[in-house]
């Protein structure tokens, strides 16, 4: 590989990174909106939960796909 095209790769590998940031910030805002109406009136002990695990599960989303631009690949994933 040269260096032209190592830093082409590189510079992909940013590019995909970002979209999938912008991505994951469209879906938040869109989850968020959805979540904010159907929970504003529960109780906390209601909404927490559902807001955590979904909290969760989208970092979790991002995380892998960070990790997928930068060839990282995981079989399980555990906290």
């Amino acid at each position: 590989m040269t260096a032209t095209s190592a830093r082409a790769d590189d510079a992909g590998e940013r590019h995909l990174a970002a979209y999938e940031r912008q991505c994951m910030q469209g879906h938040t805002q869109a989850a968020r909106h959805a979540l904010l109406d159907a929970l504003a009136s529960a109780p906390e002990a209601e909404w927490l939960p559902v807001s955590r695990a979904k909290a969760i599960a989208m970092m979790m989303e991002m995380i892998k796909g960070d990790l997928a631009a930068l060839n990282i690949q995981h079989e399980v994933f555990f906290s």
